[in-house]
């Protein structure tokens, strides 16, 4: 049973809605080591230093990761959420705590590849399809995903190799390029991307603030 609900100011397909009561006991739980985002967020209360800054996160959903998109949003940013690789163990009710506070999410736990590719192709559909200036690539899938966007729009003729036997990983990735041809621009996502970190973490929405402020 998945749960998919597509709306102008956020969208989301994950396991279960119904969980993000257990989401909110299990970020309860984790309060003493999510202690750092709640001090940033004291840090710029009444402030919003991410204001406009589109954030693609593919990352673990876990507690930390969940507070962190949490605080992205706390400073102003718009934040889409993938899982950070195909078959991660996703913590289905922190996914339905993150929809159910209106951030867009598109994970669940141990997701094949085909459905992987699918997710982080969301996580970097902005509401205009111009894609995110930042990602927070924990697996570097993103980054993966954009990159080879690229390289089929600059050789059309990668779309008519035989994948087959490729591996799993590659051949859902460019079936997922070849279903969204055309729909997807992906030298202009690409050359949106100002900064790429690896880690949701507090410095890293440091540095993003810092990027937000110079863009």
């Amino acid at each position: 049973m998945f749960e998919y609900v597509d709306r102008t100011d956020y969208t989301y397909k994950i396991a279960d809605d119904g969980l993000y009561e257990q989401g909110g006991e299990l970020m309860d739980a984790a309060k003493e080591e999510l202690a750092d985002f709640e001090a940033l967020r004291r840090e710029y209360e009444g402030r919003s230093p991410l204001k406009g800054l589109r954030v693609a996160c593919s990352v673990r959903v876990a507690p930390r990761s969940v507070a962190f998109a949490q605080t992205l949003v706390a400073l102003g940013a718009d934040v889409r959420i993938c899982p950070e690789d195909a078959n991660s163990d996703v913590m289905d009710p922190l996914a339905a705590l993150i929809a159910h506070q209106k951030i867009s999410i598109f994970a669940w736990d141990t997701t094949s590849y085909a459905e992987f590719w699918w997710c982080a192709r969301k996580a970097l559909a902005f509401a205009d399809g111009k894609g995110p200036d930042a990602v927070i690539d924990e697996a570097g899938r993103l980054t993966l995903l954009i990159g080879e966007g690229v390289k089929f729009a600059h050789d059309s003729e990668l779309y008519q190799k035989d994948y087959s036997e490729a591996g799993d990983e590659t051949f859902e990735l460019v079936e997922l390029l070849r279903t969204v041809r055309g729909r997807v621009d992906w030298v202009s996502v690409s050359d949106r991307v100002g900064m790429s970190l690896a880690s949701p973490d507090v410095e890293s929405i440091r540095r993003l603030i810092g990027f937000n402020a110079e863009k």
